[in-house]
Parts: structure tokens; sequence; C-alpha cells
């Protein structure tokens, strides 16, 4: 902002908060003066604090927090994530973030990432240069998400990810049928669909079949899936 000159000169304070390796500039000026712009001046994230993680349909946006004009949750993210297809493999990133959402380059740190789809295995893998991809096959139609959490000293904040949607698979539509006894479980394995056979899988159920007793009439539930 606009402040009076003392003999000459006066001092800012000023505080950077997104990194960048191509330079912000600052720009002074003044009525009856020349203007003058600054040489870029680099910007590097500070210390690592916590995770971050970035679904399809997301990205980074380094320097925003809850401080930022016109800033938005989940802060340090732009973007909707996008629906995933159960059965289709799908890639996310994980980085280490500094308190301003910048990527710290630095940490190694070694992180387990967990999914809510009680079908699908948490993986555990190292940051290099303070950030790895990971994917995932998500198995069960609903809403999910992931978590990122430190396993190394120091400990880094662990981090929630968006909520996203998992959508049927359009690959080997079949009927399904459960028998008394028998409940409905979808995403449950195994996956054994016998195309050219015409036969569909046992997954997808828990239990056992009932004994009928001749002559007496029975309900079961025929799906498609």
């Amino acid at each position: 902002g606009a402040q009076q000159l003392i003999n000459g000169e006066k001092v800012y304070d000023w505080t950077y908060v997104t990194r960048t390796s191509t330079g912000w500039f600052i720009r002074a000026t003044a009525g009856g003066f020349v203007g003058y712009r600054t040489f870029p001046i680099t910007v590097r994230a500070n210390n690592a604090t916590s995770l971050k993680i970035f679904l399809p349909g997301e990205k980074e946006d380094w320097g925003e927090t809850s401080a930022a004009a016109g800033a938005t949750v989940p802060y340090g993210i732009k973007g909707t994530p996008t629906d995933w297809t159960a059965g289709i493999p799908n890639t996310i990133i994980v980085n280490s973030v500094d308190n301003w959402n910048n990527k710290n380059e630095t940490d190694t740190s070694l992180i387990k990432v967990s999914v809510s789809d009680p079908y699908v295995s948490n993986e555990t893998c190292g940051l290099y240069e303070g950030s790895v991809s990971v994917t995932f096959t998500m198995i069960k139609v609903g809403t999910h998400s992931f978590t990122a959490e430190d396993q190394e000293a120091p400990i880094l904040v662990p981090y929630q990810s968006s909520v996203f949607s998992v959508k049927n698979s359009t690959w080997g539509n079949q009927l399904h049928i459960t028998l008394p006894g028998q409940t409905y479980t979808p995403g449950e394995p195994p996956y054994d669909v016998n195309i050219g056979g015409n036969l569909g899988g046992t997954g997808g159920k828990t239990g056992y079949p009932q004994a009928q007793v001749a002559g007496a009439a029975f309900n079961i539930v025929v799906r498609a899936v």
C-alpha cells in the first residue's frame, strides 16, 4: 500500500507464501518518479508439516490457506475429483507440504496410504522429492476417500482426501442370485465371472444357502450387477 517516505526511504515488511522457481517481482511506483521493479525473487517451500492427497481432477494450489482471498476448502487444492469406475485403475498423488501448502521437495518420508474400500489393499511407499504417485483399483461402488499417514519421525500431520464416487463397471455385466441364508455384499471377492461359460461369479455375497423343504415356496433375489 501507499506509504510516506521519511528522509527519502521506507522499510517494508514483506512475506511471500507461495513457492516459485521463476521468481516474484516487487514494484514501486510514485507520482513524479520513475518506477522500479526488482529482479525476480525465488521462494522455496518452508519445512514440511503435513501430507496432502490429490485425486484425479484435483491440482496443486501452492500458497492457498484460509487467509487467502477467495480461498476454498480443501485449501491448497483446486479442481473437483472425477468419478472412478470399479475395476479400472486410477492414480493419486501424495505430497508433503509446508504450512502454506507448498510442496517440500526435500522430504523423503515413508508413508502409508489407506482406502475406505474394504476390498482394496493399503499401500506403503516412500516420498521422492516430496511426492509419490500411487495407483489403486477400486472395487466397491459408493463414496470413498484415502488417508495418508507418515510412518517415520518427525511425523507429518496425516491427511484425508476429498470424497469421491466409484461407479458401476460396464465390463462383464451379469445376473447375480442370492438364496435364503445368503446376503448380497457388493464388491465381495472372488471375481470369477465365466463369460465364455455364461456363468456368473460366486462373489458378491456372504453366507450359505439354507436347506429347503419339498413343497414349500421360498424367495430368491436376482440382480443385474
